[in-house]
């Protein structure tokens, strides 16, 4: 790596990640000074609180595999910032990421002053156009109404399942975020929806009914059924039909995510191809959901960080691994529902271990203790992720599984450290 590009990166990283700040005039303002690239092609956006970066990564792989060049950007990262962007299916390089960032410091110099996140999505609308992608798929940074990726007018709108998040900016109850999160609707364009809670759904209804945007949604208008088969099922919708459905992502959970990717997909200006679409579904790669990495033992990295996402990941477990001793590492910020979280997933686990984050809203392991003994009296608290790796690796005896979970950012971290691991040993492996 070049000195320019390496000082390129650390001033990208100098912007705190933590900072939100809600509004939508910094980022138009910073996409009028580079000549609106948001519009260079069509996109699919998609929000919601737990799922949507699955169906961001499904829906880009179908359309990837279709032929179509397809940009996709993504929040947030696990373990490098070029994660964010990519493009067919590739992140951007360090080369390619230092020259937006260069050409956007010059852009934007006292002219406006952006937010980490902020800076990247416009950064994001820049690569895409710039590298001319031929469609972008964009997931939803925080809330919907006043994200900074809701300046686009997408051909399709998306909302995974909501729930409880970020009630310090959002509101404290369902109807309050559903209202947020319904915003990245647009008047007379498709809107599709995971099915919701009572709360939610009526509030996504009245509003796309209120702004003229048809919406349809999963269990009424589009389905994915299961077969005779195991692990095959049929998607249903809009008088198409798409059989022999497998999917690469694991977990009941991504039946639903998968089922909304075909409806975006379905409603999108795109060609509907059988055979693209089984294939995408096929090589769809999120990393940190329910990823299983191979070893003695071998580790589930899950970036479930709210009591949603751990009762998906709890209902995996007792799919996918049913008798498995289960020997955790947790984390979770603050700012999160720890009790209900706990709850769910800790009386799972034959061990845990309490890894401290290198994070500003992270919460003291130390104060997370207690319950974790009530629910598994063989729970520690760590030094530090590789710690907490080793140890709870040190105990998981026979088919015994290590399970990374309750914040992506401790996922990334143990995703690194696992990567560097299983490198050495390879390159250990082939020396004569």
């Amino acid at each position: 790596m070049s000195d320019g590009t390496r000082q390129a990166l650390e001033a990208l990283l100098k912007l705190p990640m933590s900072i939100v700040k809600l509004g939508l005039e910094r980022i138009q303002k910073a996409l009028d000074i580079l000549g609106h690239p948001e519009r260079s092609c069509p996109c699919i956006h998609i929000g919601g609180t737990n799922g949507k970066g699955s169906v961001c990564a499904t829906v880009a792989s179908c359309l990837r595999a279709g032929g179509l060049r397809v940009g996709l950007f993504t929040s947030p990262h696990l373990s490098t910032v070029n994660e964010r962007f990519q493009i067919n299916g590739k992140r951007v390089e360090d080369e390619a990421l230092a020259e937006a960032i260069v050409a956007l410091r010059q852009a934007f110099e006292a002219k406006v002053e952006l937010t980490f996140f902020e800076f990247c999505t416009a950064m994001a609308f820049w690569l895409f156009e710039k590298q001319k992608v031929e469609v972008a798929v964009l997931e939803v940074g925080l809330g919907g109404r006043l994200d900074a990726t809701n300046v686009v007018l997408p051909c399709v709108s998306a909302l995974t399942s909501l729930s409880l998040e970020h009630t310090q900016w959002l509101g404290n109850h369902l109807d309050e975020i559903a209202f947020e999160k319904a915003h990245i609707f647009k008047p007379g364009i498709p809107a599709v929806a995971s099915a919701q809670a009572f709360r939610a759904s009526n509030v996504v209804a009245e509003y796309a009914r209120r702004i003229g945007a048809p919406l349809w949604v999963e269990g009424e208008h589009f389905s994915m059924q299961p077969t005779p088969h195991a692990g095959v099922w049929c998607w249903q919708g809009f008088g198409l039909k798409l059989d022999n459905v497998q999917l690469a992502l694991k977990g009941p959970h991504q039946v639903c995510n998968a089922a909304l990717a075909l409806a975006c997909l379905a409603l999108s200006p795109f060609p509907w191809e059988a055979a693209s679409l089984r294939r995408g579904l096929l090589e769809t790669h999120w990393p940190g959901r329910l990823e299983y990495v191979e070893g003695r033992p071998p580790v589930l990295l899950d970036g479930a960080h709210n009591p949603a996402g751990i009762e998906a990941l709890t209902l995996a477990l007792e799919q996918l691994w049913p008798t498995t001793d289960i020997h955790l590492v947790f984390s979770v910020l603050k700012d999160k529902e720890l009790a209900p979280m706990a709850a769910l997933l800790f009386p799972r686990c034959r061990s845990i271990h309490l890894a401290p984050l290198q994070h500003s809203r992270a919460l003291p392991m130390q104060s997370c203790l207690p319950l974790a003994q009530r629910f598994c009296p063989n729970s520690f608290v760590c030094n530090s992720v590789e710690e907490a790796l080793r140890k709870a690796s040190t105990r998981a005896l026979g088919n015994a599984l290590v399970v990374v979970a309750g914040s992506l950012h401790l996922v990334g971290q143990a995703r690194a450290l696992l990567l560097v691991d299983k490198a050495e040993k390879l390159d250990s492996f082939k020396q004569p």
